[in-house]
């Protein structure tokens, strides 16, 4: 769904003003309602956003909140980590591919770009209002399973009801 719960965001907030200059340039993956430009932009400038679904575009009025607002799958914009700060993946890695996944974090990586990755655990999901991307095609997430499938990456910060949130390792 376009609205994800929000249990983390008070210390997610904490966490990106502790570590991340005003001027810092922000990638927001998978904008859905853009509720990480509304947790940030009293602060930050300069968030641009990734979007697949264009109905989310009007609908949310996303075009007027993001710096630059990319209507794409992200495995079309990966050559865009490079230029920001830092990645916000709230509620998107279990709509993706395993393999996916890895080349985005490796990407990332390769880039030394920090991300924050938020999940829901054990969470299954079809298609809503006609959005076949909102399909949680990883919907058996458990900290065991992110730990074996990312663990080389990610490094989990905490748990509220059944969302968690990860960060890069570097």
């Amino acid at each position: 769904m376009p609205i994800s719960i929000r249990y983390h965001d008070k210390e997610i907030q904490e966490y990106i003003f502790d570590r991340f200059h005003c001027d810092s340039w922000i990638l927001d993956i998978g904008t859905g309602a853009g509720l990480n430009w509304d947790m940030l932009s009293n602060y930050y400038e300069n968030i641009d956003g990734i979007e697949i679904w264009e109905p989310y575009v009007k609908q949310y009025d996303l075009e007027n909140k993001y710096t630059n607002l990319y209507v794409e799958d992200v495995m079309d914009c990966l050559h865009l980590f490079e230029d920001y700060d830092l990645v916000l993946m709230g509620d998107v890695l279990e709509h993706l591919k395993i393999k996916d996944c890895w080349k985005i974090l490796k990407q990332l990586e390769t880039d030394n770009v920090p991300a924050i990755i938020q999940v829901p655990y054990q969470c299954p999901q079809g298609i809503y209002e006609n959005n076949i991307h909102e399909i949680h095609i990883q919907d058996d997430l458990t900290k065991e399973i992110m730990e074996k499938r990312y663990g080389q990456y990610l490094e989990f910060k905490n748990l509220k009801g059944n969302i968690a949130w990860y960060v890069t390792k570097w």
